[in-house]
């Protein structure tokens, strides 16, 4: 696969010191706000980096102060919105570009594949990284949740220090299984991977760039034990897949299905594994208690729960109980990866909106490129595929799906959610637009951006986040 270029044509941000005023069709954030015909005087602090110094109606921002001396830069034919957060994603698996599911196979046959292409070479995992990383920016994605894959070598990350060098920000997730006969190794092996990545990694507390977290798989690969291991490490954020696929149910359920036949034809297995699984419990009553006790932890140790196709009535109640206790708790939902593998036959609707009724906080991510088109990859891998999705099946709210795509997902990475809001003076994430025409004065910018058919691309082909820390 060919990605697009690493960030698309378009134009230069301006030099450091300099300001400049935008003249747009429409200007809207997650908070509520929008200006239609809009304006807004940006300031450059640094290469790349931009500040807010006023948003609203041509007129209110022609009173700033800094406004007269402002180069005057008109997009009359585009909304800008905040850059985008995709809180989930596998970019070493960019490589592999985007497989057809075989339903036939199940999950299991698609993880068997997976197996068989993930990278261990350092190099080439960094060069995967890089592709995604570029498919990303090509779609106006500002922050990444990356999952640095654990290949049969065990945990390492290598994805986490090339996303470092990209100009990405986010958090990079070292994955790590801990099942079975393998219980014992794979959160060591985790640690020492962070441990040898972290002078690379970590950044400066003004300049958050890439943090490392911490991915315990899965339910189904890893034990009980070890998830309140992986939880007693402070100062990392934790991200796990869970009730993502019927292969898991089962398995949860009964300690039977395919995923017990896999763990069995890799030598993972031991009779040990069945005092946790085979209780007749979903994958959500199964760690509720582990969650339940993660109380404590701030804003940069989220607990990222993956997916959650798999989520009844009960399920949902102990996940709102959970947050409201006081866990730090996040859901990601990505809703093409879902309908690629045919969650809703099996599952029914995602809960999504349920959950944010009931206090829960939903981002949005992609998962990985294998389960998108080439003709999504065309837009980027970025999470605007997700919100137009969301907003032409199920008629969400447009701001409702901004704040999924922005600050929802900035909070669930422990970046502060007000860099993605226009209604505030200071750093900003980043800024995209999306060629609509001209709107009328009662329109919604989100609304006619996300049924324009157009991409969402950064606004400065230059442009680098900046994520302020709160």
């Amino acid at each position: 696969m060919n990605p697009p270029a690493t960030v698309p044509e378009g134009l230069n941000s301006p030099v450091p010191g300099e300001s400049v005023c935008l003249r747009v069709a429409g200007l809207a954030d997650a908070s509520g706000f929008s200006a239609v015909p809009g304006s807004m005087l940006i300031r450059a602090d640094g290469p790349g980096r931009l500040a807010v110094l006023a948003a609203g109606s041509q007129t209110e921002v022609a009173g700033h102060p800094e406004s007269a001396k402002a180069r005057v830069l008109d997009l009359g034919r585009s909304v800008v919105l905040p850059a985008l957060v995709n809180a989930h994603t596998h970019l070493d698996l960019t490589h592999v570009g985007p497989r057809p599911f075989d339903v036939g196979a199940g999950f299991v046959g698609w993880v068997d594949m997976v197996r068989r292409e993930r990278l261990a070479d350092a190099d080439a995992i960094g060069r995967s990284v890089r592709a995604g990383v570029a498919l990303g920016r090509e779609g106006g994605v500002a922050a990444v949740g990356d999952i640095a894959g654990c290949p049969s070598s065990g945990p390492q990350a290598a994805g986490a220090m090339e996303l470092a060098q990209s100009g990405m920000r986010g958090v990079s997730f070292v994955e790590f299984f801990g099942i079975g006969r393998g219980r014992e190794r794979g959160l060591p092996g985790a640690i020492r991977a962070i441990e040898a990545a972290s002078g690379r990694v970590s950044a400066e507390a003004e300049e958050p760039g890439v943090r490392l977290g911490l991915q315990p798989h899965a339910p189904s690969t890893v034990s009980l034990r070890v998830y309140e291991s992986a939880l007693a490490v402070r100062g990392l954020a934790l991200s796990t897949h869970l009730a993502e696929t019927p292969e898991e149910h089962e398995f949860i359920a009964t300690g039977r299905g395919p995923q017990r036949d896999l763990l069995e034809r890799i030598g993972a297995w031991d009779d040990v594994i069945l005092e946790e699984v085979g209780k007749g419990l979903t994958p959500v009553m199964h760690v509720a208690g582990v969650l339940a006790g993660a109380k404590g932890r701030d804003r940069r140790e989220s607990i990222m729960l993956v997916h959650v196709n798999d989520c009844g009535d009960e399920d949902l109640e102990t996940l709102a109980s959970v947050r409201r206790s006081g866990v730090n708790l996040f859901v990601v939902y990505c809703p093409r990866a879902s309908a690629y593998f045919r969650a809703a036959d099996t599952f029914g609707p995602h809960r999504y909106k349920e959950m944010l009724a009931r206090g829960i906080p939903v981002a949005l991510g992609t998962d990985s490129v294998i389960n998108l088109s080439m003709e999504d990859l065309a837009q980027g891998l970025s999470t605007w595929g997700e919100m137009r999705l969301l907003y032409h099946r199920d008629g969400v709210d447009p701001a409702v799906l901004l704040a999924m795509s922005t600050t929802m997902g900035a909070s669930a990475l422990g970046f502060s959610p007000e860099a993605f809001l226009f209604t505030r003076t200071g750093p900003i994430a980043g800024l995209i637009a999306v060629e609509t025409g001209e709107l009328r004065p009662d329109d919604d910018p989100i609304r006619v951006g996300l049924t324009s058919g157009k991409p969402a691309r950064f606004l400065f082909n230059n442009n680098e986040s900046c994520l302020a820390e709160t």
